[in-house]
């Protein structure tokens, strides 16, 4: 590596310590699909949309956020089919 102060094998981020971090000590928590609607019905607008947008497309909170029409053109054309999904994952 550069300088030749550390070989190739070693990963040079195992040398940086960042004291006063803490490990992640518990799991991240899913939430079930009544649990979800529970939580969907509390929020308000423009929270719900938000929320169901990240849990149906699978999108991070700054993925969704970051958003623009121009990335959403194509969904103004969606199908039959996709609507009737959409309408009953709404009303379950």
């Amino acid at each position: 590596m550069w300088a030749g102060v550390i070989t190739m094998s070693r990963d040079p981020i195992s040398l940086v310590q960042n004291k006063g971090a803490t490990r992640k000590v518990r799991k991240a928590r899913n939430l079930t699909a009544e649990e979800f609607h529970i939580l969907l019905k509390d929020l308000h607008e423009p929270f719900a949309t938000v929320a169901l947008l990240c849990v149906c497309l699978g999108l991070r909170i700054s993925e969704a956020l970051a958003l623009r029409w121009s990335d959403v053109v194509g969904l103004a054309h969606v199908s039959a089919s996709s609507a009737a999904s959409w309408s009953k994952l709404l009303t379950i």
